[in-house]
Formats: structure tokens, sequence, C-alpha cells
């Protein structure tokens, strides 16, 4: 088929701005893979319990980028002694991941007011280590608690432990369980969608 001059100039242009327009989004491409993924070894999620050197050891054996912080080894150690081991994490080329939420907000007032009073230096000392992230999840459903009655404790038992965690520069992550076979396990539904789990987000503040 034989092309005018004017439609082979149509074409190289469209040609050259589609070229364009894929060199532009090549290139944004480029810039956000510098925002890295990494692999974080969770130890307790498989069922092993080790000590956080042992922990390092095994993510660098086995290919983790990084390790679940235990706040619990270092309560007691000294600024330097924190220093000095997080230079051995940085020799193994191992980094800290997001730590696990410490205070059991799911249960009785007693066990949760007595967790949220050791935060503060469970916090400090996370600080210390590096960390910047935490996260919990939330469970699709309470055997007592109505829905509302069940958001209420949410909110009032997370907004205060995110208080304590955002004094020390750490922010709080929440998961919610959607499953139905994890929904259909209590009596009273509760957030298991992302519009739920916003609401919840926004009333904690």
């Amino acid at each position: 088929m034989e092309m005018s001059s004017r439609t082979f100039c149509v074409s190289a242009i469209g040609a050259g701005t589609a070229f364009g327009l894929v060199g532009a989004q090549a290139a944004s491409a480029q810039r956000s893979s510098k925002i890295k993924f990494y692999k974080n070894l969770g130890p307790g999620h498989i069922g092993v319990r080790p000590n956080q050197e042992q922990a390092v050891k095994y993510a660098a054996q086995y290919g983790f980028d990084s390790i679940t912080p235990s706040a619990g080894p270092f309560l007691d150690k000294s600024a330097g002694d924190i220093e000095q081991w997080l230079g051995q994490m940085r020799k193994s080329g191992i980094r800290y991941g997001s730590a696990g939420l410490p205070v059991d907000f799911r249960r009785d007032e007693d066990r949760y007011q007595q967790g949220l009073g050791q935060m503060p230096k469970q916090a400090r000392v996370l600080k210390q280590l590096g960390v910047t992230r935490m996260a919990t999840w939330i469970l699709p459903g309470d055997s007592e608690m109505t829905y509302l009655k069940n958001f209420e404790r949410h909110r009032r038992r997370l907004r205060a432990a995110s208080q304590v965690l955002q004094d020390n520069g750490i922010r709080l992550g929440l998961e919610f369980v959607g499953p139905r076979t994890s929904r259909a396990r209590k009596r009273f539904p509760f957030i298991c969608t992302q519009h739920g789990m916003m609401e919840l987000i926004e009333a904690i503040g």
C-alpha cells in the first residue's frame, strides 16, 4: 500500500511521541526501583526462637536482608553496647526490619495496661536500634463484643500505644485479616476490609 508524504510524517511524529513516552516511563521505573523492598527473617513466624545474634547469622546464611528486632535483649544494655552490636550487624550486611507490637491489646484490661506501661522503655530501645516501623494485625471478630464495642476498644488502646511509638519516631502499621475461614470462627464480626481498616486508622488519629 502506498503512503503519502503527509501520512508518513504523521506516523513518524506519532511513533516519536510514543517512543518518548516509553522512554519517560522507563526512566520513571528506574527511579522507582531505588525504593527497595527487602527480605526480612522473622524466625517466630516459622517456629524458630534464636537470639538476635543467631538470627543475624541465619539471615546472612540463607539470603535475607534483615531480621525482626527484639527490644528485650537490649533493655539493660548501654548506648555503647547497642552501637557496638549495630556495627556487628552492618559488617554482616543485615539490617532491622519492622518490629511486632509488644503490648497485648486483644485481651483483658490489666494485661493491656501492664504491657502499655512497659512500652516507653521498649520503644526507646528500638529507636536506638534504628527501628522506625512496627506492625500488628486486627482479628476479624470477637466471641463476646459487638462491632461497635470492639471498635472503641481498638481505637482507645491502639491510640495510646501509637502515641508512645510516635514519641520515638516509630510508625505503626495495621493489617486486616480477610479470609472467610478466619471470620467464621467468632460470634461477632469485626474489621476485615480495607475500608473498615481505614475507618479505624482515622479514628485512632
